[in-house]
């Protein structure tokens, strides 16, 4: 009965963390020279190598550094920064 109310949002947030971590994992990566040699082996090896053996959180961190995510108040978990990825949609009005 409150399937969609559970479900819809959970996805909808999702979409947009995952946006904000691919904003900073493309500036921190890419952003300069998308073809440069050794961009695409520091994603492979410091993200994707590890599948679901590490913690994300923690992959994520070690990547980008410690300020990536914030915590959210009254332990409601962690949340990426928004700013590179808003910086980027300001870009492509």
């Amino acid at each position: 009965r409150f399937g969609p109310l559970v479900g819809y949002p959970s996805t909808y947030y999702s979409y947009i963390y995952a946006r904000c971590i691919a904003a900073e994992l493309w500036g921190e990566f890419f952003a300069g020279d998308s073809l440069a040699p050794g961009a695409g082996e520091k994603l492979r090896d410091g993200l994707l190598k590890h599948g679901g053996a590490r913690d994300p959180e923690r992959i994520l961190r070690d990547m980008l550094g410690q300020d990536t995510l914030r915590e959210l108040p009254d332990g409601g978990g962690v949340a990426p920064d928004p700013r590179r990825a808003l910086a980027e949609l300001e870009r492509r009005n």
